[in-house]
């Protein structure tokens, strides 16, 4: 799951977009790794297992399931690849300027991401659509805020 705790006081959090993430877990976990949930399964096997509620392979469940449903819990939430609302809580909890570095690289783009993000994307926004529910929220929060 993309997220992380700074502090008590203040709750910063960030979020990628669904299906890329649904895709960066595939690339890394089943391809890369192939962790034992989910090997040898094409995208549309996982897709299958996903929307059937099999997320065995944690890296594929709903990041509400890890951030829970309200966006307005967090101080500082940010929607990858834009960074800076987390980092602004970073620096702020911190007290100083920090540079998040870049830990993990990708793989390679995956010949299956090319071909079926397309022929996936409606059962993906499904099966994940409490998640883009909390980035739409969380966007509108921003917005508002930014005209605040």
């Amino acid at each position: 799951m993309t997220c992380g705790l700074f502090g008590s006081s203040t709750e910063s959090r960030y979020c990628a977009d669904p299906i890329e993430r649904f895709f960066s877990a595939y690339n890394n976990r089943v391809l890369w790794h192939e962790d034992l949930e989910f090997r040898g399964l094409s995208v549309g096997e996982v897709i299958c297992e996903l929307e059937r509620g099999n997320f065995e392979n944690k890296h594929f469940l709903p990041q509400t399931y890890f951030l829970g449903t309200s966006p307005s819990y967090y101080t500082h939430l940010a929607v990858m690849p834009d960074l800076t609302p987390a980092l602004s809580g970073i620096q702020e909890f911190f007290g100083k300027d920090i540079a998040l570095p870049r830990l993990q690289v990708r793989h390679g783009e995956s010949k299956a991401q090319v071909e079926s993000h397309e022929n996936f994307k409606s059962r993906l926004m499904k099966v994940y659509a409490a998640d883009y529910e909390f980035i739409q929220r969380a966007s509108s929060r921003s917005e508002e805020s930014e005209r605040a």
